[in-house]
């Protein structure tokens, strides 16, 4: 993906270059959500989707047939969501580990169970 910006020190536009691997699920929502039009062009070098999501995806929509907006999976916790529960218990960014081990940290903190961590994260 390549993006235009000024920089002001040299008074012009500098091309910015950048790769990013993506998820089928990350591909898919930033293309709903228009995140690729932010950008001045994209390359795709390979298509994280299956065969069966593409030809779904480049069929036109059906007259009176709108798509439905992509939500989100609540019942799975992620590692984001670890990272500002840690961020909200310690003030301070989450250490880069992964997400079991943030889930100890947390409740090394506040000394909770699992059932009452449960429970103060989905309030």
């Amino acid at each position: 993906m390549t993006r235009k910006e000024n920089d002001p020190v040299k008074k012009e536009y500098v091309t910015i270059e950048k790769t990013v691997k993506l998820y089928p699920l990350q591909y898919e929502r930033m293309e709903k959500n228009g995140t690729f039009a932010e950008y001045d062009s994209q390359t795709i070098l390979h298509d994280p989707r299956t065969k069966a999501a593409v030809s779904e995806a480049s069929k036109p929509a059906q007259p009176g047939q709108a798509k439905e907006p992509m939500t989100p999976i609540s019942t799975l916790p992620s590692l984001q969501d670890a990272q500002m529960r840690y961020k909200q218990v310690y003030e301070q960014d989450a250490p880069a580990v992964g997400y079991d081990e943030l889930v100890e940290l947390i409740k090394e903190k506040n000394g909770l169970t699992d059932e009452e961590l449960e429970e103060t994260a989905t309030v």
